[in-house]
């Protein structure tokens, strides 16, 4: 058990499967976790996947294995680098990223009233979006979206922050309301 845990691959694997674990746990409770905790985590378990996998390859001492195992990792580099006509590889790892928080563009922690919110500046195909959460601490916020909307920008002429969708433009006002009821 000991040699299992000094193997960075296998370490890598199990903080992969430990980040979707608490996740699950916390999105019980109607939480989840900051994106910069996201980013640090995912990262850190994605650089010590790759660097077991490279230690891992350099110890194989039979050639058609390593020969196998350079095909393969081959195929998954073509695959992540070079996006095909439908979406897969990398292109579909940072939409993803992005639709679980992990990767937002920007993060703004807003404050009225006594209350606080989080803003997610999401990548988007054509435009950004941003996804407003509640702030329950440095380390987690709510799991429900307050409000998705298109943009958001501080009024110089009467300071009010205001969030504009499709149809419609909301003040922060607004959003704090949905979280007091």
């Amino acid at each position: 058990m000991k040699k299992l845990f000094k193997n960075t691959l296998f370490i890598g694997i199990i903080l992969f499967v430990l980040f979707f674990v608490a996740r699950f746990i916390l999105g019980q409770f109607g939480l989840m976790f900051r994106a910069w905790i996201n980013f640090i985590w995912l990262a850190s378990s994605f650089i010590l996947f790759i660097w077991g996998f490279i230690k891992f390859y350099n110890s194989v001492q039979n050639k058609i294995a390593k020969r196998v195992l350079s095909i393969i990792t081959a195929v998954v580099i073509i695959f992540a680098v070079f996006p095909l006509p439908f979406p897969i590889g990398l292109t579909l790892a940072i939409d993803w990223a992005g639709e679980i928080g992990a990767f937002p563009n920007r993060e703004d922690v807003i404050e009225y009233d006594g209350y606080k919110i989080v803003g997610y500046h999401r990548f988007a195909f054509w435009d950004s979006r941003v996804d407003f959460y509640e702030y329950k601490n440095p380390f987690v916020v709510g799991s429900h979206c307050l409000l998705d909307c298109y943009h958001y920008g501080f009024d110089i002429n009467d300071g009010h922050f205001y969030a504009y969708d499709e149809n419609n433009s909301f003040t922060i006002e607004d959003i704090v309301e949905n979280i007091k009821n």
